[in-house]
């Protein structure tokens, strides 16, 4: 099972078409953050809320997305 989001600047989108509105808009305003996709995948044997509880436990112990960013950009 996979799970995936869209990140753009900072913020989270659950949709490629809601990140390439967003996208849009901040392009229409001069701006252009950085963007990208991020997949989320676990395995299941029968049941796929295995798979579902699992990413959910992943995703709750990971750092905030905005607070480890900065760091990778060098900010």
């Amino acid at each position: 099972l996979s799970l995936t989001t869209y990140w753009l600047g900072d913020e989270m989108f659950d949709s490629a078409r809601a990140l390439k509105l967003a996208q849009a808009q901040l392009k229409l305003r001069g701006h252009n953050p950085e963007g990208g996709r991020i997949i989320f995948a676990a395995p299941y044997s029968d049941d796929p809320a295995e798979a579902v509880k699992a990413i959910g436990r992943f995703t709750s112990d990971v750092e905030k997305f905005a607070d480890w960013r900065p760091r990778l950009a060098g900010s």
